[in-house]
């Protein structure tokens, strides 16, 4: 019985050293510290959204060279945050959100590493964002972005592009948002 019970033993210590190894963590991932001090803070409010598809953790890429209608995700990496979020992070960090005048709505409509062959890529990311006047609920305006970076084919180029392009729409929408605001300087 002994021997029975020793065998038994053994053969589940075997058993737990070959079932496979849980996988490790995804590493996370954010757009790192900002590029740059904000320029005079304006009092804006501000708001970032995406579609579903977009509102994840997944940072997502595409082979135009051989299934383009198939949206990818690298495994083992992940954002922080959803895009949305994280980009809404850095634009409230840019503007003052003390007593704000206006709100800037951002939809964010694409953010992607696009593979065009098995050794070239680039990051696309399109947003549509509209500027309000708080008070009236008047459209100030409405402007198309959209932002291409070149990137290594692979996940780390995907990271450091999507941060890349992130902050080249925060840095262009900061100076769309003066720009709107500016005072006419026409006689």
């Amino acid at each position: 019985m002994k021997t029975i019970l020793w065998v038994l033993i053994a053969a589940v210590l075997a058993a737990c050293s070959i079932l496979p190894k849980p996988a490790p963590p995804p590493v996370l991932h954010d757009f790192g510290p900002p590029a740059s001090a904000p320029v005079a803070a304006v009092p804006v409010e501000v708001s970032v959204s995406a579609p579903l598809w977009l509102d994840d953790t997944a940072i997502y890429y595409r082979l135009m060279y051989s299934d383009p209608t198939q949206l990818r995700a690298y495994a083992d990496h992940r954002w922080l945050a959803p895009p949305a979020q994280l980009l809404q992070a850095r634009l409230r960090g840019a503007f003052a959100n003390r007593s704000p005048h206006y709100r800037l709505e951002v939809q964010l409509l694409d953010f992607e590493q696009v593979f065009d062959t098995a050794q070239s890529a680039h990051i696309s990311l399109r947003a549509q964002a509209s500027l309000r006047d708080l008070s009236s609920g008047t459209a100030i305006g409405e402007r198309m972005f959209a932002v291409t970076q070149s990137t290594s084919p692979d996940v780390q180029g995907a990271v450091s592009g999507d941060a890349q392009a992130a902050n080249e729409l925060l840095a262009r929408l900061e100076q769309w948002v003066h720009t709107q605001l500016a005072p006419d300087k026409s006689p």
